[in-house]
């Protein structure tokens, strides 16, 4: 129950820090549903997330995809792929922020890469029952997602928003890239140790020997 309220929580709450700042927004980007788009897209990610780490994890240690769990969990992903889509198509045509897709502007090119190209297109591909089947597919429409909520995060809070006064558009240092990249980096090594040393992942099967 605390890991649910938590994690729902941790995006409602990153997605209503620019609901105050709507002026400092881009159209497209400024929206009282924000939490909601944030929390709707992390149930998605969630899943995707599951998917891209497994087959990354088990090609690290040469595992075969477990497709009998991964195919059952990517039937749910459009529905709430769907759910998101909706929701923030429904916001922009209700705005009227739709106007300003054709407009050429930085955030305007990344909503079409993240929303577009990165959420769209992979809805539609986990609704077809070969891609699915498909180790290959799978990973790739999983894999599209999971980098699309990651552009749609960093154009939030780098790129569609504009301070008035700000002389020049905030860009991290490289402490802070080096800080990031460090701390996902330790969390993959924790994960492999612990994996190497402790029974996480059961035995591979052993194909039968053929006489």
């Amino acid at each position: 129950i605390a890991g649910i309220v938590l994690s729902c929580c941790h995006q409602s709450s990153l997605g209503t820090l620019m609901v105050i700042a709507p002026s400092k927004m881009h159209p497209l980007y400024s929206s009282l549903l924000g939490p909601l788009f944030f929390l709707t897209s992390a149930f998605a990610v969630g899943l995707t997330m599951i998917i891209f780490e497994s087959m990354i994890a088990g090609r690290s240690f040469g595992r075969k995809p477990e497709m009998h769990i991964l195919t059952p969990i990517s039937k749910i992903i459009p529905y709430l792929l769907g759910i998101y889509i909706a929701v923030k198509l429904g916001d922009m045509f209700c705005r009227g922020t739709y106007v300003y897709l054709f407009e050429g502007s930085a955030p305007v090119i990344m909503f079409w890469i993240e929303f577009g190209l990165l959420t769209v297109v992979p809805f539609f591909m986990f609704m077809s029952s070969d891609i699915r089947r498909s180790s290959r597919g799978l990973f790739i429409a999983a894999a599209m997602y999971v980098v699309g909520i990651l552009l749609n995060r960093c154009t939030v809070f780098f790129i569609a928003y504009e301070p008035q006064y700000a002389a020049k558009a905030y860009i991290p240092a490289i402490g802070e890239f080096a800080l990031s990249i460090g701390l996902v980096a330790t969390i993959v090594f924790v994960y492999r140790v612990v994996v190497t040393i402790l029974p996480v992942l059961p035995a591979p099967e052993r194909e039968a020997e053929h006489s």
